[in-house]
């Protein structure tokens, strides 16, 4: 065989390698992977609980969602909240959001992280308890010290100046001050983790100013 035949064919299998390699790679990365619910647990808090146990409670944008990585957070295999003994490995996202309003507390220079419970790994997909948050949604939360919140009751989505409202608010916040929409009315984003045909929503002025109004510090 002349040398450079030998070449030729030398380099036709390398470069076959290396596509299919990279074939290989787009394969694993765009296959299906298992979509799992969230199993986090959380006490159940009513709007004034919320309030007094946030360190900060924001309205912000979402500017930026990071990679997800494996967290190890206290558990209570008991489901006794006040002696989480044991330990377990979760997937977490960091949410860089920019501070619109601060309800309480303050950020520093106006941006901070919201870690959300759940996330894309590679072998699963953990959906978040409450809403997965995109870039460019507008969000009122309540967290902790170390920007974790209470899954689904802590979290608020806002869009055209009107906040989806929790059972839990609904129950205890100014009837007078709601109203029913339709959920197709409701940009995509949150449209597409609505289960229901129509939600409560409230101005947003209106609460905020009630959130500013409860008992806590």
């Amino acid at each position: 065989m002349r040398k450079s035949t030998y070449m030729l064919l030398v380099g036709c299998i390398f470069a076959a390698v290396i596509v299919a390699g990279k074939a290989f790679g787009n394969h694993l990365a765009k296959r299906e992977r298992p979509i799992l619910e969230s199993t986090a647990l959380y006490p159940a808090l009513t709007m004034q609980e919320l309030k007094e146990k946030a360190h900060s409670i924001l309205y912000a944008r979402v500017e930026n969602v990071g990679d997800t990585y494996m967290y190890e957070a206290a558990a209570s295999l008991t489901e006794d909240f006040e002696e989480a003994a044991d330990t377990v490995g979760y997937p977490v996202t960091p949410i860089t959001l920019k501070a619109i309003q601060v309800l309480k507390g303050a950020p520093e220079e106006g941006y901070f992280t919201y870690f959300e419970m759940g996330g894309i790994t590679s072998d699963y997909i953990r959906k978040p308890d409450g809403y997965a948050m995109e870039e460019g949604m507008e969000v009122i939360l309540f967290l902790n010290e170390e920007g974790f919140g209470w899954g689904a009751q802590s979290i608020f989505p806002v869009f055209d100046g009107q906040v989806i409202l929790t059972d839990r608010a609904v129950e205890e916040l100014s009837a007078e001050r709601m109203w029913d929409i339709e959920t197709d009315s409701i940009n995509a984003g949150v449209r597409s983790q609505l289960r229901s045909k129509s939600v409560k929503v409230m101005a947003l002025k209106d609460f905020c100013r009630l959130v500013e109004d409860m008992p806590g510090e």
